[in-house]
């Protein structure tokens, strides 16, 4: 139990601050913002803004693995389903908004793709570390 619990919480705290470097680091290094505006204004922004439904689908879906399934919940492969759940429903989401608000809005469609991919890209390096390296049986 103690291990499926330490999964769950080492998995979302290390993917959403992963989330957070990647995009502080796309701002960083390609649009050329300054090292504190990119990583405490503008990723922490984009990632509250464009990717927090995902996430919260995400950790509760890992949340369900845990308490259904023995061991480490649904695995490293579970961790990446979970994820790419999250992201498209988070993009839904975000559509569904856009459109609410007057038409698709394409800025803010293309931040939640970009959002969704540091995401995908933070699970794909955080989940195999956490499952095999720190909580492994």
């Amino acid at each position: 139990m103690t291990g499926r619990v330490l999964g769950v919480v080492l998995q979302a705290v290390i993917g959403t601050v992963l989330t957070v470097v990647l995009a502080g680091l796309y701002f960083m290094l390609i649009l050329g913002v300054a090292p504190s505006e990119a990583f405490f204004d503008q990723g922490i922004r984009l990632v509250l803004g464009f990717v927090d439904i995902g996430i919260v689908t995400w950790v509760v879906l890992l949340v369900v693995g845990a308490v259904r399934r023995r061991g480490l919940g649904w695995g490293v492969g579970g961790s990446l389903l979970a994820a790419l759940v999250g992201a498209v429903v988070n993009l839904i989401w975000i559509v569904i908004l856009s459109a609410i608000n007057g038409g698709a809005d394409i800025f803010a469609i293309a931040l939640g793709v970009q959002a969704g991919i540091f995401f995908l890209i933070a699970v794909a390096i955080t989940a195999p570390l956490v499952l095999r390296v720190f909580v492994r049986r």
